[in-house]
Parts: C-alpha cells; structure tokens; sequence
C-alpha cells in the first residue's frame, strides 16, 4: 500500500513474503481444501515462510494499475541476514528494485505462533509496532485482529487549518481457504489465501468531522515457496479504486529455483552521446569454456574523436569478475564475435574496413597481442570487410563477413558474402570463400555447424526486388563443406512468406539446424515508413541435407512469438532440451510489459513447440518514460545447465542514450518451461 490519494497509507507493513508479496497471477482456480484439519497443508505451517540464508524472490510489481500513472517494475527480496535462537527467527530482509537502486532493508520475526512483522503506525516520526501478521494456528475461516491504534498523529494537514488530522486505525486478517495460482515462476496448487482488512478513521480538526476508508491486501502463499502473489486495494471512495499487484516470477530457496534471477552488471559506460546505439553497440558477444564466461563488446571514447575498442571480460559461473582485456581498433570496431573452440576463445571485428581476429586462452590469457587480418584489402585499398560471425566445426572456425568493393570487379571481387577458415594455431587455412554474391543492402546473416557442415544464412530481396516499398526480403541459407566448398550453387529457400523476413540466426540442435528470424507476414497492413516495424519471430528446421522440416518456404515455419508490437532481431543458443530465443523489445514497444529483455525456449519433439516466455528487464518504468527505456543486442550462453541472457541498456540515461552498460541474467535451465 502506498500514499496516494489514499489516507489510508500511514500504516505500512513492509515485510517479505508477507506485506510486499506477489500478485497477477495469469489464471486462478478454487483449490479443493485439504483434509482435516483445515489449516495450513503441512504440520508446519512455517514450511509456508522458507526463511533461508540468501534465499531470494523476484516479484513482477505494478503501482497505480488503473491510472495513466501506472508504474511497473521488478522486486528483489531476498533473506540478507538470519539470527536463530530456540524457536524464534530473526529475519532481516533486503529489497532492491533495479541494479541501480539503493537496497532497502527490515526485520521480522518468525516463531512458532506465526510471522510478528514490523507496522508503521506513525510514518512522518517513522515509528512502528510489531504485530502479529500472520497465524500459524489458524484454520479455515478464521479470523484474527493484527492491529488497533487510535488518536494517531496523520502526516497531512487535509483541511488547512495548520493542524495534523488524527486518525483511527483498526486491522484484522482472516484465513479464506485455498485456490490454485499460475504465475510465471510456475504453478502452485492449494495456495492459502489470506485476507487483511484495514479500516482508516480521519478526524478532520477543522470540522470535527470523520470520514473512512478501507484497504484490502489479499495474500497466496504456497508451501515451500512462500509468497506468490498478492493484491492491494485502496477504497477511497473515488470512482476508481487504487490497485496494485505483485506476481512471483523467480525464486532461489535452498538450491530449489524457479526462473531468471535478478539482472547483474557485467560492464559498464560502454557508449556515449555519439553512440550509434543501433549499430555499433548493437548486440554484446557471449560464449563459454564450460565453466566461466567471456563477453565482448564495443565501448566508445567519451570525447572527440570518440575512438573505439573492444573490451574483453572474463566472468565467473556467478558474474564475478576475473579480469578485462582492451582490443584496440581503428575506423570503427563494428560488432564484435565471439566464440569458443579447442579450448581456446577467438575474437573476431573491424578495423580499418578489415576483419581482424585475436585468440584467447581458455583463462583468458591473449594469445596474439594484435588482431591478425583475414586478408589484405587490396593493391588499391577497394575491398572492404566487416560484420564477423562465427562458427566451430571440431577442428577449426568459419569467419563468415560481408565483403564490398568500391570498384566493381576490383581484385576480381564483387560484393557478397564471404568466408575464411582459420584454424586452432591461427593460420589461415582456406581465405574469402565466396558464399553468395549479393546486393548491398543485405546486413544480416549467420553461420552455424552441424552434421559435417556449415549452414550460412541471410536475409536477401535477391528473389523478388521491389516487392513492397522497403524492399521485402527473403531468408536464405547456403551449406558450407568443412573444406570450405560451397555445397548450394542457388540458395536454399527458407522463408519466402509475404512482406519482410530479416535478421535470420541459425544454430544445430543435434539433429537438424534451427532458423529463427523477424518476420512481417501478419502486418503487410501496416505503415512501414516508420521504424521499429512491428514484427513477429518464426522459426523452422533445415536438415543436414537442405530440407525444410516445418512447411514449405511460402506459408511454412512455426510462429514462436506473435503479437503486434515491436521485436529487436533474436539471439539464438542450443540446448540440450531445445533451442532458446531473446529478444529485446522496444524501445518504441506496446508490449504489455514494455521495453526490455524476453526469453522463450522452445522444446522440439518433432516439432518446434513454444514455451513460457520470461520477461527479464529489470529497470523500473511509468507510462510517462517507457518510451526512453532502451534495450537492444540480445546474447546467450550457457555453462552445464545454467542459461545467461546479456544485453544493451541504457535505463539510466533513458533519452539521452548516452549511458550504456551490458546487462545479465542467468536461471537454471531444468526451471524453464520449454513447451506450454
């Protein structure tokens, strides 16, 4: 509960798992009552409270939910301090709602009658009194008075005559029984309902008069959880009432998890006012040796003439950091890629219209102290490389790039896309392999390995020029033998549906290759003469051999996930129980939770089946700044069963773009739901 508009807000319980708990569960159900007696489902009703050394919960928490100033964001509560002594546990509770903000700490006690949390009776002198929140001996239908106040000092004048009002405040809770609760943490059956009523009584000075309101909390706690959603009502009289809302859409109790945990920095003041937010800073690279992270990501100078580089930083399985590393560029470090390959990290991006690489030992040592050229540019400079991406077929990497000419047939070279093949000592095996030769236009595309080959994909108009007023392009793929022989003279076809595919990425799942990509099919009505498009993602398989395995190229391809709003291109990862998808959405998105980071697995059993989708944002947003919320450059990794999520973010500067950090997310792969 808040102060608002509400007098109601001088009674404050702010405790974990109990007044600042969860709420918006996606569907609700009665859950039949347990057998006698009717109490908690346990003998120990405390099982309802796990109180645990640094167990943490993440709340999805919306203010003012029928207001044009509605406020969203995430909650992290987790147990920063326990002192136990007999029967009685005190708790000290530490809550945070961004990466940015400033922890907020209290305590309460956990005995065996139940849980005793700390009212602010007094808000303006900051007094509380401890009280009886919740009973561990109640049964169903019972009642039990928390707390009873009266004559208290108000905080606010209301009627003007220099006096603060005097209040009234009388509080009961009652045991409602029990229904079922879905929210995205998962689903929680014979959830107990518990029901605060708290009755405000202002005396005005001025007049004498008394008028009253009334605030309802309504609770669900699950065993072994603890709070899983929780609903706040303001009753003021007003034509609409005040509601807010907490769902639980993460959990870490004792080694039991459920979800993304709470977002981390990993690097930080990345780019500056002179930013090309879009393309340069575009999408941070993460890859894994299979038991510690290397991230990679282009930072820009904050002052003339805003030079680039690339900072390389080794992370632990927990974010820690284990140390950072420079690669300096010239004419612009472009997007960098990375990827790890026996046994050793090999870094590939721009400089001076080349693409370079540099190799990495597995702890992170630099093997080459500069970048090493793919090729050279040229008797006359004419030939330009850039946009790396990268592949590992056991033996060596596959650099795919984008290579251009100023002079068309210079070096007997044509605009395209190209590939060269390094291997393991950093010896160019086999160099610009002409993959397919195509127009300028085409910027995005991806390589992955499988089966004894590569498979290039790309987004091209090749196939029908001028087809809408943005040019429509097609998703293809080209396959790659290991030797670097192209095995497709003419494309593959993967998704020539109406309207634009774009930004194709491309990974192996063990048996076939998986495509995913921005598709327009649905939206062919709306205005393209506006950015960002609203776009939808889909996605197919290709077999080893060429074959599409999800329809044809025209109407095939499963939708992962459709709605009308706004999608940045997909990152993409293999999993050993499907694929995973991120996206960032924004920051112009009418997304019903906004701009920011979501993540949806996608489970294949003979077929790509759709999973949960994890919003994973972490910084707080209102109706009036949602669209200054910026994310953009969705990257996974994974190390054994944990899946980590990276980004681009700049919430702190919002508009001004001008403060950008790389940010991280990690959950336990077996707690996602990969199929609905």
């Amino acid at each position: 509960m808040k102060f608002s508009k509400s007098v109601g807000s001088i009674l404050l319980a702010p405790v974990f798992l109990v007044a600042c708990g969860g709420g918006g569960a996606n569907e609700n159900g009665q859950g039949a009552a347990p057998s006698t007696p009717l109490g908690w489902n346990t003998n120990d009703a405390g099982n309802y409270f796990p109180i645990i050394q640094d167990s943490a919960w993440i709340y999805w928490e919306t203010n003012n939910s029928n207001s044009p100033t509605k406020k969203t964001h995430h909650v992290e509560t987790k147990v920063a301090g326990l002192q136990v002594s007999g029967a009685l546990s005190e708790v000290k509770i530490r809550e945070r709602v961004s990466v940015d903000s400033v922890a907020t700490e209290y305590t309460l006690q956990k005995s065996g009658n139940g849980i005793i949390a700390p009212v602010q009776v007094a808000s303006w002198a900051n007094q509380h009194d401890m009280v009886l929140d919740i009973n561990f001996s109640a049964k169903q239908g019972d009642a039990w008075q928390t707390f009873k106040k009266t004559g208290l000092v108000f905080h606010y004048d209301i009627d003007g005559d220099g006096k603060r009002e005097l209040a009234d405040i009388e509080q009961s809770a009652s045991f409602d029984g029990y229904e079922n609760i879905v929210t995205e943490a998962g689903s929680f059956e014979h959830a107990v309902k518990i029901t605060t009523h708290t009755k405000y009584t202002t005396h005005l000075s001025k007049s004498g008069t008394a008028f009253s309101s009334i605030s309802t909390r309504v609770r669900w706690f699950a065993g072994g959880i603890g709070l899983v959603k929780q609903v706040n009502t303001d009753d003021v009289g007003l034509p609409s009432e005040d509601v807010s809302t907490r769902e639980l859409k993460a959990y870490d109790i004792n080694g039991k998890n459920a979800g993304f945990k709470f977002p981390q920095i990993l690097l930080d003041d990345i780019g500056t006012n002179n930013s090309d937010y879009e393309q340069v800073l575009a999408q941070p690279a993460i890859a894994s040796n299979g038991h510690e992270y290397m991230l990679a990501a282009t930072r820009e100078a904050d002052a003339y003439p805003y030079k680039q580089s690339i900072s390389v930083a080794r992370l632990g399985g927990d974010f820690s950091s284990l140390g950072q590393t420079t690669i300096e560029c010239s004419w612009g470090c472009g997007q960098a890629a990375l990827i790890f390959g026996a046994g050793k990290y090999v870094v590939a991006y721009n400089s001076s219209y080349n693409v370079l690489f540099q190799r990495f030992q597995s702890d992170g040592q630099v093997i080459e102290s500069a970048g090493v050229p793919l090729a050279d540019r040229g008797s006359a400079y004419t030939i330009r490389r850039r946009n790396p991406v990268m592949a590992f077929d056991g033996n060596n990497y596959l650099i795919v790039y984008k290579l251009e000419s100023d002079v068309p047939g210079a070096d007997e070279r044509s605009t395209g896309i190209y590939g060269t093949i390094i291997s393991p000592d950093g010896k160019i095996v086999k160099s610009d392999i002409l993959i397919r030769p195509t127009n300028s236009m085409v910027q995005s595309y991806s390589v992955a390995y499988g089966a004894g080959a590569y498979l290039v994909t790309f987004a091209s108009g090749e196939r029908s020029p001028g087809r809408c007023d943005m040019g429509c392009e097609d998703v293809l793929g080209v396959r790659i033998s290991m030797d670097g022989n192209v095995l497709d003279s003419n494309p593959i076809a993967i998704s020539t549906a109406p309207d634009m595919q774009i930004n194709p990425k491309v990974v192996f799942d063990g048996s076939n290759f998986v495509v995913a990509w921005q598709d327009r099919r649905n939206y062919q009505s709306l205005p393209t003469n506006f950015l960002p498009l609203i776009m939808d993602i889909y996605a197919t398989r290709v077999s080893p051999q060429g074959t599409l395995m999800d329809g044809d190229a025209t109407t095939g391809a499963i939708a992962i996930e459709s709605n009308q709003a706004p999608k940045q291109p997909p990152a993409l990862i293999s999993v050993k129980q499907g694929v995973v998808l991120a996206w960032p959405a924004g920051p112009y998105s009418n997304e019903i939770n906004g701009a920011g980071i979501y993540v949806k697995p996608v489970g294949i059993d003979g077929q790509l089946k759709a999973g949960q989708r994890y919003f994973v944002s972490s910084e707080p947003r209102d109706n009036d700044s949602r669209l200054g919320m910026f994310y953009s450059g969705a990257a996974l990794a994974v190390i054994k069963d944990d899946l980590v999520a990276a980004w681009v973010d700049n919430s702190v500067s919002r508009l001004d773009q001008r403060h950008k950090r790389i940010i991280g997310a990690r959950a336990n792969m077996a707690s996602l739901s990969f199929s609905k």
